[in-house]
């Protein structure tokens, strides 16, 4: 399990990358609501002048981001939240050596080989603990590998 794990983050830092994931948008005139970084939810009725992660409900829920650019961009609720989060200078994800627990803020956990990599280590999916998502059992190579991904990767500008 170990070596899958291993190889699963090692792969997804060398395959197409954040960037890949977030499509050019419009995020049009409906109703939308932000990510608060400091209470890590959806609020209505924030100022959605700026960069941020935002989503709408119109024909379905859409997930965007906003760069600093005033470029916006589609793509899952977890990247535009850690896109917003790494623009703002905020981590959603941690890694304690000791314990060889890595946590992600609820609802934003690792998507794709990332995650894979997490719950291959201990082959169970994260425990759920207020406002957390823990992954135990992982290694710091492998948890190395995955804060690399989410917070070195290219994200759109």
């Amino acid at each position: 399990m170990k070596d899958a794990a291993l190889e699963l983050a090692a792969f997804s830092i060398n395959s197409g990358g954040l960037q890949d994931a977030f499509s050019p948008a419009t995020m049009g005139s409906a109703a939308l609501e932000r990510f608060d970084l400091l209470s890590m939810r959806w609020r209505t009725g924030q100022d959605v002048v700026g960069h941020g992660a935002f989503k709408a409900s119109y024909a379905g829920t859409t997930y965007f981001y906003r760069a600093p650019s005033g470029a916006t961009y589609s793509a899952s609720y977890e990247l535009v939240k850690l896109a917003a989060a790494r623009a703002a200078g905020v981590r959603l994800h941690a890694y304690d050596e000791a314990s060889r627990e890595f946590s992600s803020v609820l609802g934003c956990e690792p998507q794709g080989l990332p995650g894979r990599a997490l719950v291959a280590c201990s082959g169970s999916l994260p425990r759920i603990e207020p406002g957390l998502s823990i992954y135990r059992d992982v290694g710091p190579d492998v948890a190395s590998r995955v804060l690399e991904f989410l917070y070195n990767g290219e994200l759109p500008s």
